[in-house]
């Protein structure tokens, strides 16, 4: 979650009790190689953070 907070850092300020409130909302997860986020006609009702190897 230190990426997530680096880079929202790095767009704009954030202070550490707004980050508190962020974090209690995220959920951290991993996906399987090959694995799709959404399937075709699925609405999307997360939004997702990439912080690993290229994809």
């Amino acid at each position: 979650m230190n990426a997530l907070k680096s880079y929202i850092r790095s767009i704009t300020p954030l202070s550490d009790n707004s980050w508190n409130l962020l974090q209690s909302c995220i959920t951290e997860g991993s996906f399987k190689k090959g694995e799709l986020l959404l399937k075709e006609g699925q609405v999307c009702q997360s939004i997702f953070f990439y912080s690993g190897r290229i994809l």
